[in-house]
C-alpha cells in the first residue's frame, strides 16, 4: 500500500479535557507522507540556478521613490514659511474682496448667490 499513513509522533500520557484538543492530540493526527518514488531528474533541472532579483527598472523606481520621499520630508527654513503664510493671507483677502464684489453685484441685479457658484 503506497501513499499516506498515519504516524504517531509520541505517546499521549495525560488525558485531554473534554471538548478541548491538546497540542499532543493535534500533533498525533498529522499524517506523514511517505513517497515511494524519487524526484524526476527533469524537475530538478527546471528550478532556477540563481537567486531571483528585482529587475533594474524596479530597482530604479524604488530608488527614485525613496529619493522623492526623503525630499518631500525635508525641513524648510522659517523665511520660506513666512513667505508662504503671507502669500496665503493675501490670496484669502483677494478671495474675500472678490466674493464681496460678487455679492454686491448679485444684490444690485437681484441674482441669488447660490446661482452664481
Amino acid at each position: 500500500m503506497h501513499g499516506v499513513a498515519p504516524v504517531p509522533l509520541r505517546n499521549i500520557t495525560r488525558p485531554a479535557l473534554r471538548g478541548t484538543p491538546t497540542k499532543e492530540t493535534i500533533v498525533n493526527t498529522i499524517h506523514l507522507s511517505v513517497s515511494a518514488h524519487p524526484p524526476q531528474p527533469g524537475v530538478l533541472s527546471a528550478l532556477p540556478a540563481r537567486t531571483p532579483r528585482t529587475s533594474p527598472a524596479d530597482r530604479l523606481a524604488m530608488w527614485l521613490g525613496l529619493r522623492l520621499l526623503l525630499w518631500s520630508t525635508r525641513p524648510i527654513d522659517q523665511a520660506e514659511v513666512q513667505r508662504l503664510h503671507e502669500r496665503r493671507r493675501i490670496a484669502a483677502a483677494a478671495r474675500a474682496e472678490h466674493d464681496a464684489a460678487l455679492s454686491r453685484s448679485a444684490a444690485r441685479y437681484g441674482i441669488h448667490w447660490t446661482n452664481i457658484r
